[in-house]
Order: C-alpha cells, then structure tokens, then sequence
C-alpha cells in the first residue's frame, strides 16, 4: 500500500506538560463512526489512560480500544498471519525471558518462539515485520482496515524493530500519534540489540529521520502545569545542549519555599520534616540515611509537591561541577526532579561550582 500524504505526528513533551491527557483528548474527539487504538508499553500507563477516559466519559467508548503494546502486536501483527509460517494457530502468548543460545532466522521455530509456541518478547516486531513480508504486505493493511487511528503513549519506551513496525505503519498510509518524552527514557519495550542507537533519550534521532522522510511531523509541548520555572529551567539544564525546547511553568503558586536546594546530610532529618517531602533516589542501593524512599523508575508520572534526592556519585558530580551523566542516568535524575511542584532538594555535602543554594535551617 503506498501512502498519499504525511500521516503521523510526534508530539515531544515535557514533564508535567499533560501529554497522556493529550492523547485521552484527542481520542474522545473522534467521531464514534472512526475506530481508535490507544497502546502503550507499561500496564500502569494503561490503566492510567483506561482510568481517565473512564472519569470523563463513564466508560470506554466502543469505537476505542485499550492495548498493551506486544499484545497489539500479537493480537493484530502476529495471530491472524501465523500461518503458514509456523503451524496453525500455534503462536501462544509471550515469552519475557532472553532466548537461549544463538538460533539462525531461518530456524523461525527457534529464532522466534519458545518450545510452547511463546514467542520472545525481544523478538515480536521482528516477527510481526517477517509475517507481513510472507504475506506480501496483509498484516499491516489488516492494522489500517482495523483501526482509524493509532496513539502511541510514552513513545520514548520503544526499542529494536518497534520503530520499524512503526515506520512500516506509517510508510502505508496509517494516522498514528506518538506521544513522549525523550528525555524520560527509563524503560525499553525490548532487550534486542538492533537499532540501539536510536532508543530511550536518542530516540528523538528517530523523530528527526521520520520527519526528513515526510512520514510524521514533529510537534511540541514545550510547557508543564506541574513545575514551577525554577524547576522547568533545571530539567532544561539537565539536557542543555540537546535541542529540546525551552520549557514554560504554567504552574503560578508561590510557597514559601520554591526551587532548588543543597541539602546537607546533616540537614537532611529537619528537612524532611519541615518541608514533607517525598525522598527519591536511583536503585534501592542508594543509602537514604533511613528516610523512606522510592526508585525513580517507580514514580515516572507522579507528581509531589515537594522530592528529597539522594543522588548517586554521578549525579552528585553533575550538580556539582556540570560533569556528565551516563544516559539512563540522566534521564533517571531528570525523571526525579521534574516530579516536584514547588522544590527540589538534592541531598550533596556542598554545592560546588553549580551556584544552587544551600538550604539552612
């Protein structure tokens, strides 16, 4: 199928911006005559979309269907053109695991599923891709038949042969909305090595390339109605120099205590309980001088008034002298302060060179 006109659109977003919001949006817009699927990588990201079209409306609409990304890609990529591949209905669900040993493609029984018929989770959209081509071309003009519209929620996740799947969509013509934010690329939909120069925070390289070939356009939503600016200008300064927008707080509540602070390991007990906070920090081998604690992986879409972080040696060395941050690392530490409404305390035994204050009591 060849496509007539440019039909996806990617929309960049900042933290706190309101992006799933955006795409709960524009789904309830749609006639009820068009069909839409919303997918996205994380069951808690679902049921977050699930639970939000329900408080507006009552109920998912009929014309909107609510899929986790490989089971859409099972359901609809990989089921229906299982055969003759592989023997009839013989594709049984998903395995998680990494695949043993090194089999060759052509082994599809090996290279593709496990010995129940599972097929591996890194694998997926490889095999989506393969079955469309031995079907020359049905899988993803069954995809367009099914669904009007296609929204893509936290886009950032996607990984391997996901952007080729994606990139196949759209080359045929189908209206898909990609929705994320680079620089919260925490998660990945696979382990697989292929395309790994274009996943998590690089994933807006992909953006760029989807654009230069006229499949989508590249939109912006460069505001948050959680930050307020001191905040927004530090997520911004964690990925100075990337081509990210500048980020405008619509957030206007002043407190009494706004920004960011150093907050000395000794401060920390009175800090803690003079301002409420949330503490966040890396991995549970982060030591948090016995204050309750969540993972950054563990909030990503939750919002705080106020976060205490206890940041690793590289964190620590980023805040104090700008050095740099390993990716995940950064995008991690980017994840926990733009959770914060009002402030931001990063637990560091002096400020260094980065000229943050150092909050007293």
């Amino acid at each position: 199928m060849a496509r007539s006109t440019m039909s996806g659109r990617v929309i960049v977003a900042a933290a706190g911006s309101g992006k799933t919001e955006e795409v709960v949006k524009e789904a309830l817009a749609k006639p009820a005559t068009e069909r839409v699927l919303i997918t996205t990588y994380t069951i808690d990201n679902l049921n977050e979309i699930r639970q939000r079209i329900i408080e507006k409306v009552g109920a998912v609409p009929p014309n909107i269907t609510l899929l986790g990304w490989f089971s859409f890609i099972l359901k609809h990529g990989i089921k229906p053109f299982q055969h003759p591949t592989f023997k009839a209905n013989y594709i049984q669900g998903l395995h998680f695991e990494r695949r043993p040993g090194f089999p060759k493609k052509v082994d599809v029984y090996k290279y593709y599923v496990d010995h129940r018929g599972a097929v591996y989770r890194d694998f997926a959209s490889e095999l989506a891709l393969l079955l469309d081509e031995t079907s020359d071309g049905e899988v993803f003009e069954r995809i367009i038949a099914v669904f009007d519209h296609i929204f893509i929620d936290e886009v950032q996740d996607m990984s391997a042969r996901d952007f080729e799947f994606i990139e196949k969509l759209l080359d045929d013509g189908s209206r898909v909305t990609m929705v994320g934010d680079p620089r919260q690329g925490t998660f990945s939909t696979t382990n697989a090595r292929a395309n790994k120069k274009l996943k998590k925070s690089n994933v807006g390289v992909w953006f760029e390339q989807l654009e230069k070939k006229k499949l989508a356009r590249i939109e912006a939503l460069a505001h948050s109605y959680r930050c307020n600016q001191k905040i927004c200008a530090y997520g911004d300064f964690i990925y100075e120099g990337r081509g990210f927008s500048p980020t405008e707080s619509r957030q206007a509540m002043v407190t009494d205590h706004d920004g960011i602070f150093i907050v000395h390991p000794d401060d920390v007990a009175l800090y803690a309980a003079t301002h409420d906070v949330r503490a966040l920090r890396y991995w549970a081998k982060t030591p948090t001088l016995g204050l309750p604690a969540k993972n950054f992986g563990e909030v990503k879409g939750l919002t705080f008034n106020r976060v205490l972080i206890f940041p690793t040696s590289g964190i620590g060395e980023f805040v104090k002298s700008q050095k740099s941050m390993a990716p995940d690392t950064q995008a991690k530490f980017y994840v926990g302060v733009t959770r914060a409404r009002h402030s931001v305390g990063i637990v560091l035994d002096s400020p260094g060179s980065s000229g943050i204050p150092r909050w007293t009591p």
